[in-house]
């Protein structure tokens, strides 16, 4: 049974398709569920409905990369880990029991903190408190492309973590969102489970559960038919959708554990109908236990910015009238500080109180996604998008169907609506709650034009995307400067290097290369004898912006040194918190090399 009379679900239906129109993103898959109440299952696409959208379509086992939605599953197999299976079986699992508060250093080979103060706990890894310090730019190139190696990834992050601390004399920690805090989790799983992190998700989370349409290794993933797969996307600033590669982060990459998960709403359904069961019936047996599923969603950090936020391994648990829902889209990253068009709150629930949820969201390039869990409700929302947009349609859409479900909670049904949030005073937390700022949904109209808000974040997203394209005085002055060597500029300490190479017309490409993979080509062009910048080829979708830009990559100019004869001999580009990368040419190694080869291992040189 739906939620909602025709009328409603025809205004949601045209209210999505407009959204989507905004983002120029083909499709969005939305499941909304009460179990046993009501469900509202519908693909909304861009061109209009040409499949049906009944319980027996197929589109809700279609897989979309999830992005960060991936954690929530990385978090509740390290729970299964630490809590079911080292404490009932044999010596093997011993050092996980009871590990909650160790520190992470006792485990893997790294130190996250100064060695003056305690290191960060496995517990504190899961909530992003005190993690390492984001180094996406490491583990991807700006087109997404997983660059670091599994092997080398401890090596590399504590030589970024020494870099920081030597020069900073404050300690930069705290809570963090990050990747990296995932990925020593996923690393964690492998050394005690003595599985890949792809297999150990199948045995003991994606089997159980019947998630049959959830992929987490290559074989499986390569074994799906083509038409089972949702295409990847991304929208170029006229708002043209251009078919990318879909990213493929499985288990011969670190970013599986913090971004790889394939994943389809049947099966992510699946996962909350679980959760929500045995919170109801308290049950101790199965994959996921009553245990399992208060620890996955137990409040563990109290924000003090009065938006009425904690957060717990799960995402963000707040209310629907609170700025965090939306957080983790990429459309907060696009104006500092954010701006309405992605900032907007829903309204509350009956008598003015608040309705709780659990919020996550997850995008890579090419896919978009978002999750809502409201416990209290025993509801829940999700929206899997096919394209990095120019706005997160799955974060619009997803509050829109919210929207209606907070103030048409049934018209079919006698149900009462989406319950109220927890009381204050039955969070817990090792921190006191932050006294709460009056809301502003109190004020605000009774329904958000959601609609509204993606065009604007649209027009935000087309304005930012503006500073990487090339501006046409750049273009007639690259001409007359100094030339860049072309060949290999390489930094040995981080294993990553830049391949400058001609390309005909006048201009000049680069490829940005780990010590397992290597960007497509993007263009290099310089603006003046000192400076150059990095932007995509506009004829060109074999290497694309994606949503990685609007982190660590956010910088793409570089600094050209040059020797006394004038030839390029460094390149060097800022990240977050003025850390400079250096990158040095190296004759032999550009004499004996060519783009796509970085052999790191086989070519000796001191560390730069």
């Amino acid at each position: 049974m739906t939620p909602f009379d025709d009328t409603t679900t025809g205004r949601i239906k045209s209210d999505a398709q407009q959204i989507l129109l905004a983002a120029g993103t083909p499709q969005c898959i939305v499941w909304a569920e009460r179990p046993g109440v009501w469900q509202f299952r519908k693909t909304f696409r861009l061109s209009g409905d040409s499949k049906p959208d009944d319980d027996n379509s197929t589109d809700h086992t279609t897989s979309y990369c999830i992005g960060s939605i991936s954690k929530i599953m990385v978090a509740t197999a390290a729970i299964i880990l630490i809590d079911q299976i080292a404490e009932c079986e044999d010596t093997k699992y011993m050092p996980l029991r009871n590990a909650w508060k160790d520190s992470i250093s006792k485990h893997l080979d790294i130190m996250l903190r100064r060695q003056h103060g305690p290191d960060t706990t496995i517990s504190q890894l899961l909530y992003h408190f005190n993690g390492p310090p984001s180094m996406n730019d490491f583990i991807f190139g700006p087109d997404g492309t997983v660059l670091l190696s599994k092997k080398e990834f401890l090596a590399t992050a504590s030589k970024i973590i020494k870099d920081i601390h030597a020069q900073t004399s404050t300690d930069d920690y705290g809570w963090r969102y990050n990747n990296g805090g995932y990925i020593l989790a996923g690393l964690l799983i492998e050394k005690y489970s003595g599985l890949s992190l792809g297999d150990f998700l199948k045995q003991t989370l994606f089997i159980p559960l019947g998630m049959n349409s959830t992929y987490a290794t290559t074989q499986d993933f390569e074994a799906l038919a083509e038409e089972n797969k949702a295409a990847a996307h991304i929208v170029s600033i006229n708002g043209r959708a251009h078919y990318i590669k879909r990213p493929m982060y499985f288990d011969e990459t670190v970013a599986l554990a913090a971004a790889g998960i394939y994943s389809c709403t049947k099966d992510l359904a699946l996962f909350s109908q679980t959760v929500l069961g045995v919170l109801t019936s308290q049950d101790m047996n199965g994959a996921i236990t009553f245990n399992t599923a208060t620890r996955l969603l137990h409040p563990r950090w109290v924000f003090e910015d009065g938006s009425s936020g904690v957060y717990t391994y799960c995402g963000y648990r707040t209310t629907l009238d609170s700025t965090k829902i939306g957080s983790h889209s990429p459309n907060r990253a696009l104006s500092s500080p954010p701006s309405e068009c992605s900032c907007y709150t829903l309204g509350v629930g009956q008598d003015n109180v608040p309705v709780e949820a659990i919020y996550h969201g997850g995008s890579v390039t090419g896919y978009e996604c978002s999750f809502y869990l409201l416990p209290n409700s025993d509801a829940f929302v999700i929206a899997l998008s096919n394209a990095t947009g120019l706005v997160d349609a799955s974060d619009h859409i997803s509050r829109l169907l919210l929207q209606e479900l907070l103030l048409q909670p049934s018209t079919n049904s006698t149900e009462q609506p989406l319950k109220q949030a927890m009381p204050p005073e039955q969070y817990t937390s090792s921190k006191p709650r932050a006294k709460e700022q009056s809301r502003l949904s109190v004020t605000l109209p009774l329904r958000v034009n959601i609609v509204e808000m993606a065009r604007g974040g649209a027009t935000e997203r087309q304005a930012f995307l503006k500073r990487y394209q090339v501006p046409l005085p750049h273009l007639a002055m690259a001409i007359h400067l100094p030339p860049v060597r072309t060949g290999f500029y390489v930094n040995r300490k981080f294993r990553q290097s830049l391949f400058v190479e001609e390309n005909g017309s006048n201009t000049m490409a680069v490829y940005i290369g780990g010590d397992i993979e290597v960007s497509g080509k993007l263009r290099f062009l310089q603006t003046k004898s000192t400076t150059a910048i990095i932007v995509a080829f506009e004829d060109d979708t074999s290497a694309v912006l994606g949503s990685d830009i609007l982190g660590d990559w956010k910088c793409l100019d570089l600094k050209i040194g040059r020797d006394s004869k004038g030839d390029a001999v460094t390149l060097t580009r800022n990240r977050a918190g003025n850390f400079e990368v250096i990158y040095r040419y190296e004759e032999l190694f550009s004499e004996t090399a060519k783009a796509g080869l970085f052999p790191f291992d086989d070519f000796s040189s001191p560390n730069h």
